[in-house]
């Protein structure tokens, strides 16, 4: 199942209905959130959640910054999407495959909002 999230309960319940389904799950982060949150917070939403590397994958979508792909490398992230010229993308993928990290070209086609899941806010 792959998944995009905005908060952290909505992380949180997602992962528990992983578990609980015995299914793997990758969440990604949603569109402009790493502009708008940074990649240290996002990073550390994702691991509060429960993201653990195998029953829950986090990816980070930094859309057309290199920047925020080379800063979400450095603090940690293991699944990184960016969206800029080829020539950007090319070198950011070398570089996210040098650090032991997955590079995604392109999001999963069968990104689901969580909107069916029960989200208890006060998480």
């Amino acid at each position: 199942m792959n998944l995009i999230v905005s908060h952290l309960a909505e992380a949180r319940a997602a992962v528990a209905a992983a578990r609980r389904q015995g299914r793997t799950l990758l969440l990604v982060t949603e569109p402009g959130a790493c502009a708008r949150l940074g990649p240290g917070y996002l990073l550390e939403m994702m691991r509060q959640a429960g993201c653990d590397g195998t029953t829950a994958r986090a990816l980070i979508d930094c859309g057309p910054d290199a920047g925020f792909a080379i800063l979400a490398l450095r603090l940690g992230w293991k699944d990184i999407h960016l969206s800029g010229t080829p020539e950007t993308t090319k070198r950011i993928a070398q570089m996210t495959k040098a650090a032991g990290a997955r590079f995604h070209a392109e999001l999963p086609p069968d990104l689901e909002t969580p909107a069916r899941l029960a989200v208890d806010q006060s998480q």
